[in-house]
């Protein structure tokens, strides 16, 4: 999790780990300041197998409000760089070069798109058929879709590398800088790593 602004990144805020199946269940909280006119960046990859997908729920302590995963205002590119199980959280320079290139187009996602985000809502089960607690009800899974898979359930059904690892971001818009608390499935469910039992 990373605050910078539309070009850049200038700060690590938290790292979300998922290494088994089990830590999607248990949601990860953070407490960030994050002032007026910034951006919310998460850089996220999978393992290439079982599912894939990133659920989170921000509040905004300050004024009051939240912004889900789903939201329409959330964003997504593809970097093309695989990152494994073992790697840590891109740099802010490496993070901050990807962004330059996402904003010229430049990448395999051809910039920033929307985030395919899943059918069913955190209480509906989403795209495990389990409701994650602490997420709000009305949180969706979502991904970067890279086309490249044709199966049924496409971005999220089936271990894939959607042109991984995947940035997204949203839009902070606040009156004064504010604290966002970050409620993330084990899931900052990030899903980082989604691995069979």
């Amino acid at each position: 999790i990373y605050m910078g602004d539309p070009v850049s990144v200038s700060s690590l805020m938290g790292n979300a780990t998922n290494l088994l199946a089990g830590d999607i269940w248990s949601p990860e909280s953070y407490s960030l300041t994050v002032p007026d006119d910034s951006y919310i960046y998460i850089a996220a990859w999978s393992d290439d197998a079982v599912k894939q997908g990133l659920l989170a729920d921000f509040t905004n302590l300050t004024i009051g409000g939240k912004v889900l995963s789903g939201d329409p205002l959330w964003e997504v590119t593809a970097t093309g760089l695989n990152l494994g199980n073992s790697d840590l959280p891109p740099s802010l320079s490496d993070l901050s070069a990807e962004i330059v290139d996402a904003n010229m187009g430049s990448n395999p996602s051809g910039g920033w798109v929307t985030p395919a985000t899943s059918v069913d809502t955190n209480a509906a089960g989403g795209i495990h058929g389990v409701t994650i607690g602490g997420i709000d009800d009305d949180a969706r899974w979502m991904w970067h879709d890279s086309g490249d898979d044709t199966s049924a359930g496409a971005p999220f059904a089936n271990g894939f590398n959607h042109d991984e690892y995947l940035i997204f971001r949203i839009p902070v818009e606040i009156p004064e800088p504010g604290t966002f608390s970050l409620l993330a499935l084990g899931g900052l469910a990030l899903l980082r790593r989604f691995k069979k039992r």
